[in-house]
């Protein structure tokens, strides 16, 4: 442990891991995916999946009928080779389309609006390269985890670049080998790599680092909840300003994602998504 925060903080994980070693109520299952790897909710109800099973992502309802699926492998504007991440406001659609090297963005029909790419510009600084996250936070600027160059990059809604965040000598904390990150709506990133969860404000300062002793896959948050996913585990944080994470175990599900939404916990694996009731 680094602190004794994080030794206190780890001793509460652990005893919430075996509080919460029940698995929770199941209600339903939805979706018929190939190999679903990330998934978002807008706040009017409407579930997205990144399928890179079959290079695709498809919209849902709240009852879980698909509405719309566009993809395919290529690199038109409804094509996507590895998509890796997928981030839904109430308007738009934002995907991290990884070996494109692109951001694709769409409405939240999934028509299609641009494509953020920035490998032709002149500056180093913020090219980014296999972007394997994406999220948007409410004032307009827009997070891209740079894989190649193990940073996150933020631009503001017009696409210009404004710093990045977690690369060597711009916070007190080093990224060597972030895997995905979101925002919660205090306007603080949280990145996961290997076992640990690492906390920086909006202008890359580090705020804190907590390790886990188990593998971390994908990072989710909705509103105010965090959801953070490991093998067989979903570890939880809904209190808005308290960075007290539950583990929940439900060892018999392979763990791709999870979000909490309307008091529900939706658990992705890459063929179906799971419904859970939640207590928070």
């Amino acid at each position: 442990m680094k602190s004794n925060n994080s030794y206190m903080l780890f001793l509460l994980l652990l005893f919430n891991c075996i509080f919460y070693a029940q698995r929770p109520l199941p209600i339903k299952e939805f979706g018929k995916f190939n190999n679903a790897n990330s998934f978002a909710v807008s706040p009017n109800g409407l579930f997205y999946v990144s399928d890179i099973g079959n290079n695709e992502v498809a919209q849902l309802d709240s009852n879980g009928k698909i509405r719309k699926t566009v993809g395919g492998y290529g690199w038109d504007s409804y094509s996507f080779d590895e998509p890796s991440d997928i981030f839904a406001t109430s308007l738009n659609v934002y995907i991290a389309d990884k070996n494109n090297d692109r951001i694709q963005i769409y409405d939240k029909d999934l028509n299609y609006i641009s494509s953020f790419i920035t490998k032709n510009r002149s500056s180093e600084s913020y090219l980014f390269r296999y972007p394997t996250s994406v999220a948007h936070f409410s004032q307009g600027d827009f997070f891209v985890l740079d894989s190649d160059n193990t940073r996150i990059l933020k631009f503001n809604s017009k696409g210009e670049f404004q710093t990045e965040i977690g690369s060597y000598g711009t916070s007190s904390y080093t990224l060597t080998n972030p895997k995905k990150f979101t925002i919660n709506t205090e306007g603080k990133i949280f990145v996961i790599e290997a076992k640990s969860l690492i906390v920086f404000d909006l202008f890359g300062n580090f705020i804190s680092k907590t390790d886990f002793d188990f593998e971390l896959i994908n990072i989710n948050s909705v509103f105010n909840s965090i959801c953070i996913t490991s093998k067989n585990k979903v570890i939880v944080n809904t209190k808005k300003g308290n960075f007290q994470f539950d583990v929940i175990e439900i060892p018999d599900i392979e763990i791709s994602d999870a979000l909490i939404f309307n008091k529900k916990l939706f658990v992705l694996s890459p063929k179906r998504i799971s419904v859970f009731h939640f207590n928070d």
